[in-house]
């Protein structure tokens, strides 16, 4: 995220979702296919670091200057 400040600030927050999504897949997709979750579930395991990332990319890329 520090080599993102050429970036404007709508982008640095998606650059971090993306990242909070990225984790989100890796986590869940995982879990999904070798224990079968249910669909409803695993969505929402992708959902919520998703979410909690880019609030934290909300914070973080107002920060970076």
């Amino acid at each position: 995220l520090l080599k993102t400040k050429a970036m404007k600030y709508g982008r640095r927050v998606c650059f971090v979702t993306v990242v909070g999504l990225f984790l989100g897949l890796m986590s869940a997709l995982p879990m999904w296919n070798w224990w079968a979750f249910p669909a409803g579930f695993t969505i929402v395991s992708i959902l919520d670091p998703m979410i909690a990332w880019f609030f934290g990319g909300l914070v973080i890329a107002r920060l970076v200057k």
